[in-house]
């Protein structure tokens, strides 16, 4: 029974049995068959008890107790009279020292035999209430177990509902008292918790004190908000079990509550109650943050119910949404909301500067007005301080991101489209890595845009430059040294005029390294479509390997104005489809490359030194393609002048040898060979910008012709591959 006055149990059958209907045995302890019987009608259960100590109060409160040893459950008797059972008051005053209950029983089991049988002399008893010291009865529809005991109340002695971190603790406490309001010492209180709901830390059952108190400490799970729940039981004591719960979080929603967690309107009040390192569950609906200073870690994000994502509106009068500058550890985190950035100026969702730790931002929308920002990140005090931004959308305002001196910002598998200046800003010596993302309808300054960046990774982003937007850059990096790699930069709509830069879709370079002085980077992997220039290195060291250029007017480019000479080495790379394949300064090296011709590039400035690309590859050899760097300038075949045609013949075909024509005309050509008898024999049409290698021999004149007929060349073969420039 837990109750202090439990002295012991008596075990009472009924003879005969014949009138009772009989229940299954069932095994009790220590091989004991205890057939248990129920009565057709309720029977009255006497007993005589010595009182003790107790006061008068408190015997007035005694009461009988049926147990059932199997199920473990304590049933109080409903009070009955046993004017049957003669109690022999002298029965607590014996020769020797009292002996507790079980000796009175003992003592008086023939007197009570007796009572039984004649029914004389009887005095009348009660479960409880109008008792004197001597009998007890009540009634009971079994046979089994009974004792008798104080009755009592156990009922909570703290708050039954608790705010605390994960992992944190909280302590529980009871009191245990008689029905008189009596605290009563020695009561076992036992504190239990299903799986999943913590830890109870220390020894459980606890006995009261002498005030009638037993506590535990109650360890929540590590990770989750709850709520968790914790009993805490007295077998037979009115108001048990008690009931606790924890939690980890606290609810925000305009109306009605945010499950079983404690709810408030709106966002500061939240912040002040959620528990450190806790969580704020958001319901759907739409709620204002004006510079909701947040100042404990914890978690912010859509309730598991919410059937659409909370929307987060900022104020337009130029403030941030959160605030997050005095958080010295731990994570501040943003789950599976939507915000409306109104503010200007670079204000934005999700601010954080001077204290922070760590800041994650997670599987958010921002919708972004006028110059705003979705999340920006700033210096902080906090050596390792991150900014996380991953698996968010970011559409309009002046960026999606900005970090502006984070020491680590990185952001990560996340969509940016139609902003103002660019889709990712990093500048003011910040930090991090920008990898998987998908940037379109960059701004005016570019897609990815980092400017005096302190070593950030540029990793496997996928840019997509309108021609009508008029983007400067799709990838832009200085200082460093910065790793670009593994980026696809590609530009949409018709190159009109190959011949004119501002034709092309990005009007400066689809990647820039620098300009500010001593800027370097490693660009690598790369692929660009449809630029102005493919890689462009100003003032800076670039170097790198592996990148696919197609479709600009400059293959790879070299500034320089101030600071270091400019110095740049990309080797392994595809240049194809280009007006100019290499042009400026600082061209340190650029062998074993695909001009796109087994002749090596067209158009070079007899400026450029032919070492700086030779040797060439003679096939495609970026990411493994597979062509040798063999290729080397040689003698070009023997232009011959129309009006000789009626005189040109084929000789013999001793010396074998190729020449590649290249059509630079604005239309198609036909190539055709001059036979021994000097008739033209067709063999080939080249588009506008096509180019091909034929097999011939040394004597074998061939003419170009334009679509008319017109003669635009005839070239006779050298012992070597040469390259006829139709039209250059």
């Amino acid at each position: 029974m837990a109750l202090p006055q439990f002295p012991d149990c008596y075990r009472y059958e009924v003879n005969p049995t014949a009138s009772i209907e009989r229940l299954a045995p069932r095994q009790v302890i220590e091989g004991e068959i205890h057939n248990s019987y129920r009565f057709q009608t309720d029977v009255i259960v006497g007993m005589c008890v010595e009182v003790g100590n107790l006061t008068p109060g408190q015997q007035a409160r005694l009461d009988l107790f049926r147990f059932d040893p199997v199920a473990g459950t304590v049933n109080t008797l409903p009070d009955a009279p046993a004017r049957f059972l003669p109690c022999d008051p002298n029965f607590g005053v014996p020769l020797v020292p009292p002996v507790g209950a079980s000796g009175v029983w003992q003592r008086g089991w023939r007197v009570v035999l007796n009572g039984l049988r004649v029914l004389v002399g009887a005095r009348t008893a009660y479960a409880s209430t109008s008792v004197v010291h001597v009998g007890l009865g009540g009634s009971s529809c079994c046979t089994s177990y009974f004792t008798w005991g104080l009755p009592a109340v156990l009922s909570a002695n703290s708050a039954v509902t608790f705010l605390a971190s994960p992992g944190g603790s909280v302590v529980p406490s009871v009191v245990v008292k008689d029905s008189g309001g009596t605290p009563m010492a020695g009561a076992t209180v036992t504190f239990a918790v299903s799986e999943g709901n913590g830890t109870i830390i220390g020894t459980t059952p606890v006995a009261t004190g002498t005030d009638g108190l037993a506590q535990v400490s109650w360890q929540l799970p590590a990770s989750g908000t709850g709520p968790y729940t914790l009993t805490a039981s007295v077998p037979s004591a009115a108001g048990s079990p008690v009931h606790f719960t924890a939690a980890s979080a606290v609810g925000v929603c305009p109306a009605g509550s945010v499950g079983s967690f404690a709810t408030f309107t709106n966002f500061p009040d939240a912040l002040v109650a959620a528990p450190p390192r806790g969580s704020i569950e958001v319901c759907s609906g739409t709620f204002t943050a004006q510079n909701a200073a947040i100042t404990n870690p914890v978690t912010i994000e859509a309730a598991p119910g919410a059937a659409t994502p909370p929307v987060i509106e900022t104020d337009p009068d130029n403030a941030n949404g959160f605030a997050i500058k005095a958080v010295p550890s731990g994570t501040v985190a943003f789950h599976g909301l939507h915000f409306v950035v109104n503010g200007g100026s670079n204000f934005g969702g999700v601010s954080a500067s001077t204290v922070y730790d760590q800041v994650l931002v997670d599987h958010c929308s921002f919708t972004i007005a006028s110059f705003g920002t979705g999340v920006s990140g700033g210096a902080s005090a906090v050596e390792g301080a991150k900014v996380l931004v991953t698996n968010s959308s970011f559409t309009g305002g002046f960026a999606g991101v900005f970090a502006d001196g984070a020491p680590r910002f990185d952001t990560f598998n996340s969509t940016f489209s139609n902003f103002s200046f660019s889709g990712i800003q990093y500048q003011g010596g910040s930090g991090g890595r920008i990898e998987g993302n998908t940037v379109s309808d960059c701004g005016s300054a570019g897609c990815i845009r980092v400017r005096a960046g302190t070593g950030v990774q540029i990793v496997n982003n996928h840019v997509e430059v309108a021609s009508a937007r008029n983007i400067r850059w799709g990838i832009f990096a200085d200082t460093g040294p910065n790793l670009i790699d593994g980026n696809v930069v590609v530009g949409t709509g018709i190159v009109v005029n190959p011949t004119d830069p501002m034709s092309y879709a990005v009007k400066i370079a689809g990647i820039n390294v620098g300009p500010l002085p001593h800027s370097a980077a490693t660009v690598s992997r790369n692929a660009v479509t449809n630029a102005a220039k493919g890689i462009e290195g100003v003032n800076a060291a670039v170097t790198g390997s592996d990148n696919a250029i197609d479709l600009v007017y400059t293959g790879i480019s070299g500034v320089q104005d101030v600071g270091a000479a400019t110095g740049i080495t990309i080797n392994r790379s595809d240049i194809t489809r280009y007006i100019v394949p290499l042009a400026g300064v600082g061209l340190t090296d650029l062998t074993c490359n695909w001009w796109g011709l087994a002749t090596g590039p067209l158009n070079v400035a007899t400026s450029i030194a032919t070492s700086i690309y030779t040797a060439w590859a003679v096939a495609p050899i970026a990411n493994g393609a597979g062509g040798g760097c063999t290729g080397a300038p040689s003698a070009l075949p023997l232009q011959l002048a129309c009006s000789l045609e009626p005189t040109l013949h084929s000789v013999d075909g001793a010396v074998s040898t190729s020449i590649q024509f290249v059509n630079q005309t604005a239309g198609p050509v036909t190539v055709s060979w001059l036979n021994y008898q000097g008739q033209r024999v067709f063999y080939n049409t080249l588009a506008a910008g096509q180019s091909y290698v034929q097999q011939t021999f040394v004597t074998h004149p061939w003419i170009v012709t334009d679509a008319s007929g017109v003669c635009l060349g005839i070239w006779l073969p050298t012992a070597s591959l040469g390259v006829a420039l139709i039209g250059g």
